[in-house]
């Protein structure tokens, strides 16, 4: 992997291990805060009061910036004091938060790439059987019915949400929402880059108003077999005519060998991700 997955930490749920590191953080930075903030009179409101694990010195500075702004007054003096404390504890504190949420995540990832995998492996099998046995154009409808089902299977096996999405699709109901755009455009561009798409992922925990969601997407890169025959730039007519036919806003060919064709994305509830 050229970078490591990032992960956004935001509103702990109670009770969790990510919570316990939170109280942890609050024992170091709020009596700091306080013994700063009593010398100026002003109501104190903590960034622990609202649960936010700070993951850089910088978004710490941000929150604690915000404290001293009551009153629509800015006390300068009591600035420079947070700053100072802020570079020394917010990395402490971004350790001890991802302590509590590493072993989650990661059974997550895990989980991801297996329901891949292994979707990756039934969708290959099923298309080269059908490519052997009927060609390109007997190919078509066996992928537009068997892949939405395999996808679903997968789905239930794991535990997870798991689809097929690219920012060139050939099913309307494969469209990327923003989140899927932004991760796909970013694989593209580390791909422009020289980044081995075979390698590229991409890992990041969401917050909603359901609760925290794990998102994992891996690249699908074009393959001469058995991709080419359908998503490639020398189509035989005969194929781009039952293409058009089964998917009239058709916008996934032109493809190259190598090339990024689209992603697969995987969403679960942080809370299941340990599960098996």
């Amino acid at each position: 992997m050229d970078r490591p997955p990032w992960r956004t930490m935001r509103e702990p749920q109670y009770g969790s291990a990510e919570n316990s590191a939170s109280e942890q953080c609050r024992s170091i930075v709020n009596p700091t805060c306080r013994r700063i903030l009593s010398g100026y009179s002003l109501r104190l409101t903590s960034w622990c009061d609202y649960a936010i694990v700070p993951s850089s010195p910088g978004e710490l500075i941000r929150l604690l910036h915000q404290m001293i702004f009551m009153n629509d007054k800015l006390y300068r003096p009591a600035l420079k004091c947070l700053a100072m404390m802020a570079i020394i504890a917010a990395p402490v504190c971004s350790a001890l938060a991802s302590e509590g949420s590493t072993a989650e995540t990661d059974a997550g990832i895990a989980k991801a790439r297996l329901a891949i995998s292994e979707l990756a492996a039934s969708l290959k099998e099923s298309l080269v059987k059908a490519l052997d046995a009927g060609g390109p154009i007997a190919a078509l409808p066996v992928c537009k019915s068997i892949a939405p089902e395999a996808a679903a299977s997968a789905s239930q096996t794991h535990g997870l949400t798991i689809r097929r999405t690219a920012l060139r699709v050939r099913n309307p109901d494969n469209t990327p929402d923003d989140f899927e755009r932004r991760v796909l455009e970013e694989f593209v561009s580390q791909t422009a880059r020289g980044s081995d798409p075979e390698k590229l992922e991409h890992v990041e925990i969401v917050s909603d108003g359901s609760g925290r969601t794990l998102r994992f997407m891996k690249p699908i890169v074009m393959a001469e077999k058995p991709c080419a025959a359908c998503h490639g730039k020398a189509i035989a007519p005969e194929v781009l005519g039952t293409v058009k036919s089964l998917y009239p806003a058709d916008a996934a060919t032109g493809f190259a060998p190598g090339e990024i064709r689209g992603a697969f994305s995987v969403s679960m509830p942080i809370e299941a991700a340990a599960k098996d």
